[in-house]
């Protein structure tokens, strides 16, 4: 078993406005091991963002955290942080050196008029202004090498630069005081599919070296298939089943996996006929009777439209799946073919 370094235990946010409350969290747990990349996929509008900003605690003064924990293992002496109970210069000084996040759209989130040298320094000086401003350039050139970018761009503004480049240096940003999690929130959006897996190697590459988790957020499960060691999968607010990646290609268990395991082709598969998902998510603002998946699922009984299905072990325990009729014990094996 890894170490956990992030533990999410029944985390649900509301989003409040004049015309009534949405429920984009519901109840999601969640493990990360110290040096692990986990995965969380769904379509959009299912939580995904929302629960990565109440991770870091930057949820618009319109969310709120309703019920949950949120616990910072430090390691070593057996220390747990509250994170959702962090405020002031605690919550500032956890930020950025425990858990950093890059956000979506984030090639686009460096100032304009500053050049990226000056942005990585305000960065690192924020959180220790002792540093020298010889070590600070240092500092500087030795982020922009490590994420494949030549030092010598530490003078360049950001339009002298690629989108790829901009989002490398907003992943140095993110690793400039060597935090233990990283959240990527979308992190390859708007980036050719070149550019998207030269990131994600680099991402592989300095997690192994660095040993920093990572949990990566993303709609497109195929980036996952290759690039985390187990996947959560997210739909309407609630997590419906996580696996180490071998287990959830070779036998998805929930009919929403399944469904999205089918969407896309196979690189080295034989042909084989795609299928979307019929139908549409909830609506969010409304209450959600029984599993949300049960009216677009072709599997679903009475039971799955009047109860709601709890997050469950599957075999060995390994594998959880929140779902009346798992497809890995009515089923079989899947024939999608990684």
């Amino acid at each position: 078993m890894v170490e956990p370094v992030l533990e999410v235990r029944g985390l649900s946010v509301v989003y409040e406005s004049p015309g009534g409350k949405t429920q984009a969290v519901s109840d999601v747990s969640l493990l990360l091991g110290r040096g692990e990349l986990v995965g969380l996929a769904g379509e959009s509008g299912c939580g995904k963002s929302t629960l990565a900003l109440a991770l870091s605690r930057l949820l618009p003064p319109t969310g709120r955290v309703t019920s949950g924990q949120v616990l910072f293992h430090v390691g070593g002496d057996g220390e747990t942080v509250d994170v959702l109970g962090l405020s002031g210069e605690q919550l500032r000084l956890f930020r950025w050196r425990r858990m950093s996040m890059v956000f979506q759209g984030a090639m686009n989130g460096l100032n304009p008029v500053m050049v990226v040298g000056r942005q990585l320094a305000d960065a690192i000086s924020a959180h220790d202004s002792a540093v020298s401003r010889a070590a600070l350039r240092s500092r500087c050139c030795e982020l922009l090498s490590m994420v494949g970018v030549d030092p010598r761009h530490v003078r360049s503004y950001p339009h002298e630069l690629s989108g790829g480049m901009r989002q490398r240096v907003m992943l140095a940003m993110a690793l400039a005081l060597e935090p233990d999690v990283v959240l990527m929130d979308e992190p390859t959006t708007a980036l050719d599919v070149v550019v998207q897996h030269e990131i994600l190697d680099q991402v592989r590459a300095l997690q192994s070296e660095l040993e920093f988790a990572v949990l990566f957020i993303t709609h497109d499960l195929s980036l996952l298939l290759d690039l985390a060691d187990r996947i959560a999968v997210m739909y309407a607010g609630r997590i419906v089943e996580e696996a180490p990646v071998s287990e959830f290609v070779a036998s998805p268990a929930h009919p929403y996996t399944a469904g999205l395991l089918g969407s896309f082709p196979s690189l080295d598969g034989p042909p084989q006929e795609l299928s979307g998902i019929p139908g549409s998510p909830p609506d969010l603002r409304h209450p959600v009777v029984g599993c949300a998946f049960a009216p677009r699922c072709p599997y679903a009984e009475e039971d799955c439209r009047a109860d709601l299905p709890p997050l469950a072990a599957l075999g060995r325990g390994d594998r959880t799946a929140s779902c009346f009729h798992p497809l890995v014990l009515t089923l079989g094996p899947s024939s999608h073919d990684s």
